[in-house]
């Protein structure tokens, strides 16, 4: 089994629309697929995207309870 590169992922999902139905039924595969499609370099960049949205998440709801609690 050759190992799809991310553009050739989304290339197949243009030309056979089958295919989406088949990521909504198992989107986790498909996620996993394309994750491990991915470079180091690319996995990275995802890693440190979600740890900054956690830390901005962290801080919203740090923020609001704060101003709950004053109310």
């Amino acid at each position: 089994m050759s190992k799809e590169t991310f553009p050739d992922i989304l290339k197949n999902l243009l030309k056979d629309p089958d295919q989406i139905t088949e990521v909504l039924n198992n989107p986790g595969k498909f996620g996993m697929e394309l994750y491990d499609s991915l470079t180091t370099r690319q996995k990275q960049y995802i890693i440190f995207a979600a740890a900054a949205g956690l830390v901005v998440y962290g801080f919203s709801l740090g923020g609001n309870s704060s101003e709950e609690e004053a109310v």
